[in-house]
């Protein structure tokens, strides 16, 4: 028991202190999608080289998108403006 409590409180810290630095010159928001996507399409968590700069380049763009729509005004409370950007 005290070993998986000292396990989970190393997993507590690591959760707490979120992703420091992005992955090989994407930002660390980007690194996050980046990191859910492979996880998702890739079983082995291994991307393709001909296609981790694609994949990688989409990331940015997209969480770019999003940062762009979310920081407008009143972008939660507006369900117009959330249709729109999920368009």
């Amino acid at each position: 028991m005290d070993v998986l409590a000292k396990e989970l409180e190393k997993l507590r810290g690591v959760a707490i202190a979120g992703r420091q630095a992005g992955e090989e010159g994407m930002t660390k928001e980007a690194t996050t999608f980046y990191a859910y996507i492979v996880a998702l399409s890739f079983p082995d968590g291994s991307v393709p080289a001909e296609s981790k700069n694609a994949i990688k380049a989409l990331m940015e763009q997209v969480v770019e998108q999003l940062q762009d729509s979310i920081g407008s005004i009143d972008f939660w409370h507006n369900p117009d403006k959330q249709k729109k950007d999920a368009q």
